[in-house]
């Protein structure tokens, strides 16, 4: 199984090749459109290359064969493919509160749905440690000691791990804001620890890096199922 996740910075239509060349099996966008409004019912007609597609105002599951909706609200899309139950996210952008509120969401759904999750990806919106997050050349102030204290406990909740510490660091989001550059390693793979030796995960920076595309790099994780 071979799954992506993109933030498309509200471009994914304009995208949508340069996602299909990664022959993913599974798809997994956040900010797939602007969500001023919620247009979550043109998806399918905007997406259709992408596959059978799941929406909501900010998330986009798409796979190449039929899934099952088994919960969706703004913020949170969750679906089975076969037996694997994957989850679609994107934390907010704004106030602390507001992710930490988020956690707490994501935790009761699933709880409340007695699921257990082989993967939730996602922009996050935070950086989990504090090297993942720079603000020019010092570490940025952005993510607070509880969202990491709250990412930590919902790791160990659940037994996921994230995919990205195996790497080499980089940065998944790069932009500069008033003359400095802001760069945070804030989109994620939370695997299910005991999948660990059967993935491999990598970036495509060219997301990114490439004018025209989107702001955040794609990773993507190889799954032997």
């Amino acid at each position: 199984m071979r799954v992506l996740c993109l933030n498309c910075n509200r471009g994914s239509s304009r995208i949508s090749g340069e996602i299909l060349e990664k022959n993913a099996d599974i798809i997994l966008l956040q900010e797939w459109i602007s969500h001023k409004t919620d247009q979550s019912a043109i998806a399918q007609d905007l997406l259709n290359s992408l596959g059978e597609i799941s929406s909501t105002r900010y998330l986009v599951t798409a796979s190449k064969q039929k899934h099952i909706i088994l919960h969706k609200s703004d913020r949170i899309l969750i679906t089975q493919h076969d037996s694997s139950i994957l989850i679609n996210t994107y934390f907010p952008a704004g106030k602390t509160i507001e992710r930490n509120e988020h956690f707490q969401k994501l935790s009761s759904i699933i709880d409340n749905l007695n699921l257990t999750p082989m993967l939730i990806a996602g922009d996050f919106n935070l950086a989990p440690r504090k090297k993942d997050g720079w603000y020019g050349n010092t570490h940025s102030d952005f993510t607070k000691k509880s969202e990491r204290e709250n990412f930590l406990k919902f790791l160990r909740k659940y037994e996921l791990y994230d995919l990205g510490m195996e790497l080499d660091w980089v940065p998944t989001l790069e932009r500069d804001i008033n003359g400095k550059s802001s760069r945070f390693r804030c989109d994620l793979f939370l695997l299910k620890e005991d999948l660990l030796e059967l993935s491999k995960m990598s970036y495509d920076h060219k997301f990114r890096t490439q004018k025209g595309l989107s702001d955040h790099s794609a990773l993507l994780v190889e799954l032997e199922l």
